[in-house]
């Protein structure tokens, strides 16, 4: 062929190149910065308190915040997951996240390895797998912090193992593949409700994408159909919904998401036309009939952002899923074009640098590195408190007022989840509070029963130490 860059040879080293790249981004730049914060002491503690004690709580959709059990989401797989890297893994973070990581690449590997069966070409399965991996700003929410990863990660794996094994029976053992291809999506339902999404990603590769038998075709396609509708039924009018979840329907905030997310997805959409266009543009129609040709897999897409919507915040974790089903969706080109004339250097440099971007103007806006020590200290304060001799925690945020987003509840965590950290240290139950930063915080310092915290990012002192410790 006319361009190295077709060789698979060629295509392998780009993709191990860029795996190695990213891989020791994380594990040396990234994931010895992290520890828990956040929503991650509430899931946690919630696992060691009612999981442990009573397994069938993984069934209720509810979590405990401080003593009240409150509407959350229906995730009983999730919340025994949670259990399971606590028991195995403990508070070392860094393995967690390792952990994870594992768990995305292989979910990126089995996708890409479903890509290459529907297509019949690993061309377009090493496509997928080089631009998803190199697409930073659409994992790194999901990798860097427990709370989501714990959620997406292994949503994507289940995911991806139904696509690999769904693909893998159009060439053998279709009964045994589909059933166990089936039993990944009924799991990855119980992780997270984005997963029902699955079922309509499923049914229009079953429609334009694969080779099964007609009767087949309609067997799987009432299978997932009447699955996703029974799940929907349940989540929708069986389980309580979450009230803090329910969308706001207020033009700004939703543009603002939509944009988002539009913005996050056209990274991996443009690039790769970009690059053919640029190199060969008589090529560029080809490719431009190829995409139109795919527009029903698009809109699929546009229906996945629907849940991230009407909401007063937006989590970076949100943009796994909906990339990888776009990813997945351009190596199903390789059922309507060739290949592309694109040098994958290319590709993976313009994709690695300008996905960094909004990472990195995130990171150094939240000082991310930061972060560490207030959440370290957190934990030790609690552990080594006399717990005997300690009657309430008082922590004082006293973060610059023109930067709201190193508050102590963003960074290190809010009341309900480090209620959950004291009870995974001591027994009994004491109040704890989060205070304004004012001019009266003086008065407490020296009270022998209180325990009080002052934060001033990036440092956490316990003000008073020496006087509950010493007497």
């Amino acid at each position: 062929m006319r361009y190295n860059e077709y060789m698979p040879s060629t295509q392998r080293r780009v993709g191990l190149w860029v795996l190695s790249l990213v891989s020791l981004f994380y594990l040396i730049a990234v994931f010895p910065l992290a520890y828990f914060r956040h929503d991650d002491w509430l899931i946690l503690g919630n696992a060691v308190h009612h999981f442990a004690l009573d397994w069938t709580s993984a069934f209720h959709p509810t979590l405990f915040y401080v003593n009240e059990e409150i509407v959350w989401f229906f995730r009983p797989v999730f919340k025994a997951l949670v259990y399971v890297f606590y028991r195995l893994l403990g508070f070392h973070y860094y393995l967690w996240l390792a952990v994870l990581y594992a768990c995305f690449v292989a979910s990126v590997g089995m996708g890409c390895v479903a890509i290459s069966k529907l297509t019949r070409s690993t061309y377009w399965g090493l496509f997928s797998f080089v631009l998803l991996i190199a697409s930073l700003h659409v994992h790194f929410g999901s990798l860097f912090w427990m709370g989501e990863g714990m959620m997406n990660c292994p949503q994507l794996f289940l995911l991806t193992a139904n696509l690999f094994l769904f693909s893998l029976s159009q060439e053998k053992a279709f009964y045994r593949n589909q059933g166990v291809a089936y039993l990944c999506f009924v799991l990855a339902l119980g992780i997270k409700e984005s997963s029902v999404f699955h079922a309509g990603f499923l049914g229009l590769i079953i429609l334009l994408d694969s080779k099964f038998a007609r009767d087949r075709k309609l067997g799987l396609l009432a299978v997932y159909g009447v699955t996703a509708a029974t799940y929907l039924y349940f989540r929708l009018f069986v389980v309580p919904v979450n009230p803090y979840y329910v969308p706001q329907i207020h033009f700004l905030p939703l543009a603002k998401a939509l944009l988002t997310l539009l913005a996050a997805l056209a990274l991996p959409l443009f690039i790769p036309g970009f690059l053919q266009w640029r190199r060969s543009p008589a090529d560029w129609l080809a490719y431009k009939k190829a995409i139109r040709g795919l527009w029903p897999y698009f809109l699929f897409v546009l229906v996945t952002l629907l849940p991230y919507l009407g909401h007063p915040f937006f989590s970076p974790g949100w943009l796994l899923l909906p990339s990888a089903y776009l990813v997945f969706t351009l190596g199903l080109l390789g059922n309507r074009i060739e290949a592309l004339p694109i040098r994958w250097r290319s590709l993976v440099v313009w994709t690695l640098v300008l996905s960094s971007l909004p990472v990195g103007l995130r990171v150094v806006k939240l000082r991310w590195w930061d972060w560490k020590q207030g959440q370290m200290a957190m934990q030790s304060y609690i552990q080594t408190a006399p717990a005997e001799k300690v009657d309430k925690v008082v922590v004082y945020d006293c973060v610059d007022p023109a930067t709201p987003h190193l508050a102590f509840d963003r960074v290190i965590g809010f009341e309900a989840g480090l209620h959950h950290l004291w009870g995974i240290y001591h027994p009994g139950d004491i109040p704890i509070q989060i205070r304004a930063c004012d001019r009266f915080r003086d008065r407490y310092t020296g009270k022998k029963r209180d325990m009080v915290l002052f934060w001033k990012f990036p440092k956490l002192d316990w003000v008073n130490r020496d006087a509950v410790q010493g007497y």
